[in-house]
Parts: C-alpha cells; structure tokens; sequence
C-alpha cells in the first residue's frame, strides 16, 4: 500500500514538474515576436523594414549569433534625431518605425527585430528574416543558377 502511495505521489510531482516547464516555455515562446516577415533580397539592394507598432521610442536589434541580439538602432518619439549604434551609415530609423539597411551584404542576411519597452523591459514586436539570392556559375553547364543563402 506504502508503495503504491509513494508512486503515485511521484506521479503527481513529476506531472506538475512538467506542467510548470511547460508553462515557463510558454512565457519564453510568447515571449519573442509574434509577427514573422520572410524577405528575399540580393547583393547591394537596399531594403526597409516595417514594424508594425504605431510611431514612438523603437528599437531595432539584430541576431549576431544564436539568440544574441544587439541594438543598432533606437529611434526615438520625443526626439528628431535616431540613435544609431555603432555609428555608421549602414543602418536608419526612417519614419518613426522603420529600419532601411543600405547595400545589403552577406553579413546582412540575418534576423532582425523590431521592440518597444514596456516597464523597462524590452518587448519585442516584429521578427525580419532577410535570406540574400546570388546567381552562381556553375562550371561543367556553362549557365547561371539562382542559388539562396538564408540566415
């Protein structure tokens, strides 16, 4: 009788074990944006994202490695000048709530988000997954062949 009590209490502790990782998977997924936008580009294009907040203090971050983001941009409502970090002419806020990212690169073929904070937390809002397209020339047919890089 002791063993079957035993058991069963096990049972219940591991079922809610497993209830409460589900729900903090929960809080994590929901977490990220929750509107995904696909964007197929070549070489030295030009390109603007739109995110789909209303005009105000924005951030725009870019996935540098598996989940490790970094903000490249801040624009901001109150102000007429945007942040841009590091400094350079790669990246603007453009339109209160837009992000133009000049000559794209390689480099560029990544994912980008857009995110407003909220009680000093950052939310974020839209999710940009930008794939480059190269022609590439293979050798043994002579002819050209669209190929895609995706981030």
């Amino acid at each position: 009788m002791c063993v079957c009590v035993c058991v069963s209490l096990l049972c219940a502790a591991a079922q809610l074990v497993m209830d409460v990782i589900f729900v903090v998977l929960l809080v994590l997924v929901c977490a990220e944006a929750a509107r995904l936008t696909e964007l197929s580009v070549q070489p030295s294009q030009h390109v603007t994202l739109n995110c789909s907040v209303d005009p105000g203090d924005l951030y725009w971050f870019m996935e540098i490695h598996s989940r490790l983001r970094v903000c490249i941009v801040r624009t901001f409502n109150s102000k007429p000048s945007n942040q841009v970090e590091p400094q350079t002419n790669k990246y603007e806020g453009v339109t209160g709530r837009s992000l133009l990212i000049r000559n794209i690169t390689a480099d560029d073929c990544r994912q980008y988000f857009c995110a407003t904070k909220h009680r000093d937390r950052i939310q974020y809002e839209d999710t940009f997954n930008i794939s480059c397209e190269y022609l590439t020339l293979l050798s043994a047919s002579g002819r050209l062949h669209k190929t895609s890089s995706v981030s």
